[in-house]
């Protein structure tokens, strides 16, 4: 009985084990999401996150910050790649809005990046994440 007892709780400690492993592995057959959420928020608390709808005059870009970043570099592109604002944040800002001195954008597809700096040196640079202004 003993012997049974250990083998169970072996097994479930591996079973355990496994699923941390592999917990960021794709999921198998799993049929695609429609659509995310609106204000869906992306790995590393971005925000707007892939997918998100965003009313055009409440743009607002958010971010974790990144240790000795001393500014941030925002930069948003319409649908044909074209850059349509662009800011620089000072590294105690983990959040912006869009800029003041442009009109809101227009409803679309939109797409933003953040990289992070130390003086000049580029520290990180974010994957282009991609979101809809209504």
């Amino acid at each position: 009985m003993a012997a049974t007892v250990g083998i169970v709780v072996t097994l479930l400690a591996l079973a355990g084990i496994t699923a941390w492993l592999f917990r960021d592995a794709a999921p198998s057959a799993r049929p695609p999401e429609k659509a995310l959420p609106r204000q869906a928020v992306g790995p590393g608390g971005l925000s707007p996150g892939p997918g998100s709808v965003v009313p055009a005059d409440a743009v607002i870009f958010r971010w974790t910050p990144v240790p000795s970043a001393d500014r941030y570099e925002i930069s948003v592109q319409d649908a044909q790649g074209l850059t349509v604002a662009h800011l620089s944040v000072p590294g105690t800002a983990y959040s912006a809005r869009w800029p003041k001195d442009q009109s809101p954008p227009r409803p679309g597809r939109l797409m933003w990046k953040i990289q992070a700096f130390a003086g000049s040196r580029l520290l990180t640079k974010g994957r282009p994440i991609p979101f809809q202004v209504r």
